[in-house]
């Protein structure tokens, strides 16, 4: 699953890697534990111009009004009524440099992120309320085989090659992105425990731990 993630890019660096307009008065700041329930960025495509802004981390459901949900599986994603239309005619990116998951053994915190240092681009779906903040899930696929020890799902990270064709509402082949889940190289290492707090915030928190 993916229920914490980090950002701690500038926004000129990841204007440069996502090339999108910004939303007006869009302001941003690195942010080390991005929880659910919060606004988080994201970037949709409108006719072939890509926006950027913030959405709402957790999708609203009419059959569990009180229920958000921040995932949504890619294996359902064109068969849950849920998900199907979202996944068709509102698909989203969410940068991301690294996120957290918690050993199933301890429940030790691990951050895992890209060996190279790059900006990771997660699928997700949103869903559009008039008069309030879009809302936004991130799409889960199985875990490589480096990360099951962790957690059976993660991220479905795409390419950058594959961000176009995902956000081109327009264009039905992003099924073939469904259809081979991607898997790039990842890397984890353990981080502080404070990272379990949702309101925990700062370069702290991604910081190697040899023990905590």
């Amino acid at each position: 699953m993916c229920g914490r993630y980090t950002l701690t890019w500038p926004l000129p660096a990841i204007l440069e890697q996502l090339e999108f307009t910004p939303t007006a008065n869009l302001t941003w700041q690195p942010r080390y534990n991005i929880a659910p329930g919060t606004s988080i960025l994201a970037v949709i495509d409108r006719k072939g111009v890509r926006f950027g802004g913030f959405m709402g981390w957790g999708l609203s459901v009419s059959w569990s009004p009180s229920r958000r949900l921040i995932n949504a599986r890619r294996e359902t994603l064109l068969t849950r009524p849920t998900f199907r239309d979202l996944t068709r005619t509102r698909r989203a990116i969410v940068p991301a440099d690294g996120y957290y998951e918690w050993s199933q053994v301890d429940r030790q915190p691990y951050r895992i992120t890209d060996p190279n240092h790059g900006l990771w681009y997660f699928a997700a779906i949103y869903q559009e309320r008039p008069g309030h903040l879009a809302e936004i899930a991130i799409v889960t696929t199985e875990a490589s085989q480096m990360l099951l020890p962790l957690h059976p799902r993660m991220p479905l990270i795409l390419s950058k090659d594959a961000v176009n064709l995902w956000l081109d509402r327009e264009n039905q082949a992003f099924e073939a992105i469904l259809a081979m889940p991607m898997a790039p190289p990842t890397q984890y290492f353990p981080v502080s425990s404070a990272v379990n707090r949702a309101s925990a915030e700062g370069p702290q928190l991604i910081v190697p731990q040899t023990s905590t």
